[in-house]
Order: structure tokens, then sequence, then C-alpha cells
């Protein structure tokens, strides 16, 4: 039997369909992998350490103090209190009551209510027990109500107000007191950045236990109350960009994130530490991939080209955006971009897909196989590294290879053609029903034959030749299009068989495995697919859990 030349080895053409055997392009893409591929996604680590603020977070309360808020909440009011609830003030004519430019400017004095207001929350924050402190901040949010009802003008009582609400952890509420405090006095803005931060944090943190609770509406909405009451950290908006694109509301995604990098663009806060400075730098890169992420994904790639250039321009060098430029970018810009990439140290597995990938569109093919040859390394338990490596190379080779009769093949392609054979056995250990890995290994084995000089030797390889094409004539049935998606806790792989040889309806079990650190099997399922008619293809998926850090994957057929 002869093996189809590598070259005619093509495949079933057309999109979503499988282009089979070296030569046809296809690598295994960075959003395709299942071995260590995980997709971005923010952490929401606790903030209220790292925040300026000085009141403390929301208090808890028990049914019957909520009870008694609520009897005092004005809105709600059954005491005849004649004081209104935060959210019910928009029934004040803001428009008329609102003062001059010049008068606003005025530092507010205090009155007897205000001053009221101002003792209690300096009491309330004094106050080790709960309950106490939650009724001195109740007397201040009534004193200050108090003081706004009488003069809407009174930017103090709002002052007051807004404190109260934040010390009875109505973020809300906070936030609309403090807006008019700010309108009336300007420069109570800056007074209040403290204030802001500390509320910020607490809407954030509880936007966070809304999310680990899986109550997604909650989580946006105190994320977007966090955004509201604070963007001195933009980070409420890259999440907030996160969990709109969960939502596929792609347009609100990028409005957060274009309203993160403004944020991120003025530079770190003044006074913050060497810890949030470096938290600020993260987060600004995570918020500049996922914005170049999602404006390619929805073809705006002349924005996504400027966010990759602006970031660059603050920090040169950056690995994420480098590759995002050359992506969107192309041509000789992309050749260069890549080929300085290849020769990073440090790189990450996902980052050495990214870069192998492009080389490889580019027909850089001796900077592809280098890539995925430091993705070996860095992980050797890799399908998917050891078989783009193998892809990578076959095409070198081509290129090595000199037209017949037109020259001395170079040294190198002997290495080229060993260094295949053991990318292919590689990948055939963890894939064995792939015939794409015969053809490579016909392809090697053909071409050390042709280099040989000595006939034993050369009669050597064409045994081997004529050996892997037996072996390829008798595989029954071919697996494909492995992949792997999160699903809870665990991972559910899909993939395909085709039918070769087996009779209509027999019985294929399958034992698909993911590999942990060290190649060791953390996680183990059997899957049994019923073969069609040959020729034909069949579908199959298992969900396997998962104990440990995953590392790779293989599947093996169980008689």
């Amino acid at each position: 039997m002869q093996l189809a030349p590598p070259s005619a080895a093509g495949g079933r053409g057309g999109p979503g369909e499988r282009a089979s055997g070296p030569g046809s392009g296809r690598l295994v893409r960075p959003a395709e992998r299942g071995t260590a591929y995980v997709p971005w996604k923010p952490k929401l680590r606790d903030l209220s350490a790292g925040c300026a603020g000085r009141y403390p977070g929301p208090v808890p309360r028990t049914r019957t103090e909520e009870k008694e808020l609520r009897m005092m909440t004005p809105s709600m009011s059954r005491r005849g209190r004649g004081v209104w609830w935060i959210s019910g003030l928009a029934v004040l004519a803001w428009s008329a009551v609102a003062p001059p430019a010049a008068e606003a400017q005025q530092r507010p004095g205090h009155n007897r209510l205000t001053r009221e207001a101002e003792r209690a929350i300096g009491l309330a924050m004094i106050q080790a027990d709960s309950v106490q402190r939650e009724r001195h901040y109740r007397t201040a949010l009534e004193a200050a109500l108090k003081a706004v009802q009488e003069d809407a003008r009174n930017a103090t009582g709002w002052l007051m107000a807004g404190r109260a609400y934040a010390g009875l952890g109505d973020l809300a509420g906070a936030d609309s007191a403090f807006r008019y405090a700010e309108e009336l006095h300007p420069p109570y803005a800056q007074e209040l950045e403290g204030d802001r931060e500390a509320a910020w944090a607490q809407a954030y943190n509880l936007a966070a236990d809304a999310y680990q609770r899986g109550d997604l509406a909650q989580s946006i909405a105190l994320f977007e109350q966090a955004d509201r009451l604070s963007r001195k950290w933009p980070y409420a908006l890259v999440v907030l960009g996160w969990l709109y694109t969960q939502q596929g509301d792609n347009e609100r995604a990028l409005n957060a994130y274009r309203a993160a990098l403004e944020v991120f663009s003025g530079g770190v806060p003044d006074g913050a530490t060497e810890e949030q400075a470096a938290e600020w730098r993260t987060r600004h890169a995570e918020a500049m991939q996922e914005t170049g992420r999602l404006l390619v994904a929805t073809g705006q790639t002349a924005e996504a080209e400027a966010v990759y250039r602006a970031f660059l321009e603050t920090n040169p060098g950056h690995v994420g955006a480098m590759i995002g430029l050359a992506q969107v970018a192309g041509g000789e810009e992309a050749d260069r971009l890549y080929a300085e990439l290849v020769e990073q140290d440090g790189l990450s597995e996902e980052q050495l897909f990214q870069i192998g990938a492009g080389l490889y569109d580019a027909g850089r093919y001796d900077g592809a196989a280098k890539a995925f040859r430091k993705a070996v390394e860095l992980n050797p338990y890799s399908r998917d590294a050891h078989f783009n490596l193998a892809q990578s190379l076959y095409q070198r080779a081509r290129e090595l290879q000199p037209e017949e009769g037109a020259g001395t093949p170079p040294p190198e392609l002997r290495g080229v053609y060993e260094e295949m054979i053991r990318a292919a056995e590689q990948t055939r250990v963890h894939d064995p029903n792939n015939r794409d890995l015969y053809r490579i290994l016909a392809f090697s084995y053909r071409g050390l034959g042709n280099l040989a000089s000595d006939p034993q030797e050369k009669a050597r390889w064409e045994g081997e030749v004529a050996k892997v094409a037996q072996e390829y004539e008798a595989v029954p049935f071919e697996i494909f299009d492995i992949g792997f998606v999160q699903e809870g806790s665990g991972l559910r792989m899909s993939g395909t068989l085709e039918n070769l040889k087996l009779t209509e309806g027999a019985t294929v079990r399958l034992r698909v495995s993911v590999l942990g650190e060290g190649g060791a099997v953390i996680g183990s399922s059997d899957v049994e697919v019923r073969a069609p008619a040959q020729g034909e293809t069949v579908g199959f998926s298992t969900v396997l859990a998962l104990n440990g850090t995953l590392r790779g994957w293989k599947y093996e057929v169980v008689e």
C-alpha cells in the first residue's frame, strides 16, 4: 500500500470541516486547546484592605433590626417623622433650588442638625459593638435628612447623610447623597474621595460575593454601583466588561472596557503602594487584552490595533500587546514582532501557542517550530504542542528539500526529519488513532531514505515506510476534532469518530484521560461510541472530573 504523499493529503475542506494531513495548515489554535488553556476570567479578590476608606462596611442586621430600620426609613415611615428615603430624593425640584456657582464655592457651615449628625457619625466610628454602631448611624441619618428637608441646598446635610448611609451599608443612598453634596459644593468631591473609595470597596466585595453565590444579576448591579461610587480604581469596569460578555452583550462589554482603559491611561493614582501599583498594571494589561480580543471578534480591528499600540507606548515589550498587535497588523510588522517574541524567555505556554500560530501563518516555519519546541519543553504532556511541532517541522522540511536534481540537501534537513519523527511519536502516545501522524512518519522516513548514501540504510528507511503504510491501512477508525470545554467543576471532552473498516453498529470503547503534573492521570472516563456506516462520522462526548492542575490529555482504545 502506498501512502498518499503529504502534499496530496488534503482533507475535507470547508468551514468547520476537518483539514487533514501534513501541510494542510491545520494547527491546534490557542482558543481550541483543551490542555492548559482557560479563557481569561477576572480575579474577584477582597479589595477592602487595599483601599484608603475611613468608614466600616455594611453592618450585619438581625430581622428585628431590619424592621426597625425600615420603620425609620423616611419613605416608609409609620412614625410621622417627616423625613424621606434617599431613593426618593428626586421629588425635590433640584433645578429650582440649585445655588449660583459663586455661592456653591463657599465652604458650607453647620447647623444644629448637621452637628448632631457629625457627632453621631463620630460615635459610630469608635463603637466595637455593631448594634451600637448602627444605632449611632441611624441617629446621624435621621438628623441629616431633617437638615436637608429643611433646606435642600444644605451641602453639609447631604454630606452627613451620605456618610451615614455608607455606614449603614446603603451604598446607593450614599452615592446619591454624595452627588448632591458635590453639586452644591464642588470642593467636596476631593474631600469625599476616601468615602467613595471605601464605599466602592464595599460594593465591589458584595458584588464578588453575589457572583460566587451564582446571582449574576445582583453581581452586575453591585459592580455597576461600585463604578458609580468611584473610578479611582477601574477594576469594577474590568469585571463588568467580562460579565457583560458572558451575557452576550458585547456592546456594553466594550463600553465598560473602553471606560476602564480611559481611567488606566491616567496612570497609577498618587499615593498608591507598591502592591497597589502592581495590581494596577496587571488589571490594565487584562483590560487591554480583553478589549483587543473583543474588538477583533466583532470586526473592529482598527480600534484593536490602536488599543495595542497605545498600551505599548507606556508598556514597551509587553508580550500580550505585541502578540495582539502582530495579529491585527499583519504584514512585515507582524513578522518582525513574532520573530522578536519567539526569542524571549519566560513566555507562557499559551503565549507560545499564539506566537507559533502567528509564525506558521506567516510562513516562518523555523520560528513556528522554535515556539512549539519551547511549548513542549514547558509542558511535555501537551499533545497539542507535540502535534503543532510536527506540523511546523513538516513545513520546514519542505522548505529545505531541494528540487529533484537541484543540488545537495542542507545538513539541517536530517535533523528536521529526525525531530519530526520524535514529535509524531510523542503525539501518538496521546492520540493513537490519528492517521495524520502516520503520514508525517512516512514522509520523514522517506526523506531520511533519500538522504542515505549507504544502500543498507536506504533499504532500512524504505522498510520503515512500508511498515507505517501497513499500519495506516490497518487503522479501523480514526479519531479527530478532540476538544474540551469547562462544564461546572469538570471538563467536557468531545470528538469525532470516522469509521474506516468497522461493521456498522459495532461498539468502540474509548478511555479518555486528563493529565496533571508529571503526566499523572487526574481524571478519566470511558465513553462508548457506535460505529456509523463505513466512511461516515459520528460525534461523541463525555464529562471528566478533575483532581489537580490540567496539563494534557490522551485517549486509548479499550478492548
